[in-house]
């Protein structure tokens, strides 16, 4: 069977090429000239960690990618990024992004990295998110935020501002919340 996908690969790959005349970021520029643009159109894992990336549009092209690591870089904007519906992974760590509520549409994921990212204050939109697993908060910022509304159905392993791991069932999560980016009992 793998054989017969290898195959198949470069058929698939036809016509589909880097737009290096469309890709202002020099960031994503120099992490694409990483990799072989037959890998960075097949593969389900990228990672383009410490380049610089500012600008994360040009990821929309990776609908197909389940893990992606955008570690280590200046990326503000997240919002291009709602649209990698098949994304179970997510590393946005160590970056400058303040928003993370339109990560909403990633109802899939399931590892969502968002340490060191200080001005993160608020994970509105992350709640939507059923499969979310595991969290990571590490170095932020989120204030009051109840779990009690938050559509997670695993049990949430969770790392919070000082790098504390909580496990929070189901049927538990009324009982837990996120103060200062700190794990807590609910106050409400």
């Amino acid at each position: 069977m793998r054989y017969v996908w290898m195959l198949l690969l470069p058929a698939m790959m036809i016509g589909q090429r880097i737009p290096w005349d469309k890709i202002k970021d020099s960031g994503v520029r120099l992490a694409l000239r990483t990799y072989s643009e037959a890998y960075v159109f097949s593969s389900t894992n990228l990672r383009f960690e410490g380049y610089t990336i500012v600008d994360v549009r040009f990821f929309t092209n990776f609908v197909h990618v389940k893990r992606l690591s955008l570690y280590n870089n200046r990326i503000e904007d997240v919002s291009p990024l709602a649209v990698l519906t098949n994304l179970v992974y997510l590393n946005l760590g160590k970056n400058r992004i303040k928003d993370v509520s339109v990560l909403s549409n990633l109802t899939g994921l399931e590892v969502l990295i968002l340490h060191d990212n200080v001005e993160i204050t608020n994970v509105r939109g992350v709640h939507k998110i059923p499969s979310l697993r595991e969290l990571d908060l590490r170095n932020t910022h989120v204030y009051h935020n109840s779990f009690k509304t938050w559509a997670f159905t695993n049990t949430l392993g969770i790392y919070d501002r000082e790098g504390k791991y909580y496990e929070i069932a189901p049927e538990e999560k009324e009982k837990w919340g996120l103060n200062n980016s700190m794990v807590v009992p609910a106050w409400y």
